[in-house]
């Protein structure tokens, strides 16, 4: 058999040596030391939140761009800031209701003509009272309808069942079809109270259980 030179044999960089003696006996040792980091156990930096200020020039872009273009800049402005002073921030500082309620503007603003021209006609000063505003308002006169018939259909609905009892809606205080009931559960069966507002303004629905 032929023997095995003297010397070191590397088995891996850093980590374990063939060590071959003069009598061709081999030994294996651990190096110590640092373990070199593989490319799989980096830790990539993470990209930073956006900031307040990108967050509010995007706004005020998206918001001139919705009103006609960049020469109505200084309105969109003073909305989006108007929008900010009406909503307090949240737990971050972003103002994250503000910037809900400017998406839906925005929204409202392509959609809605009337809308835009009122609010290019109100100009700056009518900014406040804008950012005040229950964004369902900023709905076209065809979505109202919309709206106005399936309050209609609601009604009717709850008349055939034979339940036309009515109570304030939770969320508005206006008028709401009422229902209430008991559903299947785990151990026992929960009552239930069901709400469906007929307020052209409001509309929705509210489930309680109990």
């Amino acid at each position: 058999m032929v023997g095995w030179p003297a010397g070191r044999l590397r088995a891996a960089p850093c980590l374990v040596e063939t060590i071959v003696h003069d009598d061709s006996d081999a030994e294996l040792v651990v190096i110590t030391g640092d373990k070199p980091a593989s490319s799989s156990s980096r830790t990539l930096p993470r990209a930073a939140p956006a900031q307040a200020g990108d967050l509010r020039a995007k706004a005020s872009a998206l918001l001139a761009e919705a009103l006609g273009g960049p020469e109505h800049a200084a309105l969109a402005g003073a909305i989006r800031d108007a929008f900010f002073v009406a909503a307090p921030p949240d737990a971050a500082g972003g103002g994250a209701d503000a910037t809900s309620r400017l998406r839906s503007l925005i929204a409202a603003l392509r959609a809605n003509v009337a809308l835009r021209s009122c609010v290019l006609d109100g100009g700056s000063v009518r900014a406040p009272v804008l950012a005040t505003q229950d964004p369902r308002s900023w709905a076209s006169e065809d979505v109202k309808a919309q709206r106005e018939e399936w309050a209609s259909s609601a009604m009717a609905e709850a008349s055939q069942r034979g339940s036309s009892e009515t109570r304030a809606c939770p969320e508005c205080g206006g008028k709401a079809v009422f229902e209430s009931g008991s559903s299947a559960a785990y151990k026992m069966a929960k009552s239930y109270a069901h709400y469906q507002c007929v307020e052209l303004h409001c509309g929705k629905v509210t489930h309680m259980k109990e």
